[in-house]
């Protein structure tokens, strides 16, 4: 798919986005509801056709989550992508980019420098992250862009695990 037209379409949008997700959640809690409601009625009935129409349900929540998992890994793939920082969610960082890219870092993945390794401080990241999905979808962000950026990770946990001090040392 075309992450460019997707973003452009969801602003687009926007109202008809968010009013998905309401009913996409309040859709999940009803239907749990009415499983557990069918459960009690049927349980007098037919205990295992109750005890199967739980299991079934059970079995393709799980079907469901490895969906959604995969999708979701597969998507948080494509957001560590440079092509997706650059031009899909960092638009307003237009000028930052294109120095980027004839910089002698453009061979080194954004989230490296900007996230790093661990499991910390890539949830810190996605947080803040979708902090600035709210922020371009609504025009919040201070203009231009304030640096430095108090929240990043400390440059001696990123930076430098390429330019150490001591390398240019004699």
């Amino acid at each position: 798919g075309d992450a460019g037209a997707t973003a452009a379409n969801i602003l687009a949008h926007q109202s008809l986005f968010r009013a998905h997700i309401a009913v996409g959640f309040v859709a999940e809690l009803l239907f749990i509801a009415t499983v557990f409601a069918l459960y009690h009625l049927l349980k007098d009935v037919g205990r295992p056709l109750a005890i199967g129409m739980v299991l079934l349900v059970l079995g393709l929540t799980v079907v469901n989550a490895v969906i959604l998992g995969s999708t979701s890994f597969l998507a948080v793939e494509h957001m560590d992508s440079v092509s997706f920082c650059g031009t899909t969610c960092h638009t307003v960082m237009q000028p930052e980019y294109t120095a980027y890219q004839g910089s002698p870092h453009s061979r080194v993945g954004c989230v490296e420098c900007h996230i790093g390794p661990g499991a910390s401080w890539f949830v810190k990241s996605k947080l803040s992250g979708s902090w600035q999905v709210v922020s371009v979808a609504f025009d919040l962000y201070p203009r231009p862009i304030e640096t430095p950026v108090h929240n990043l990770r400390p440059a001696r946990e990123t930076c430098e695990e390429c330019h150490w001090p001591q390398k240019f040392v004699s």
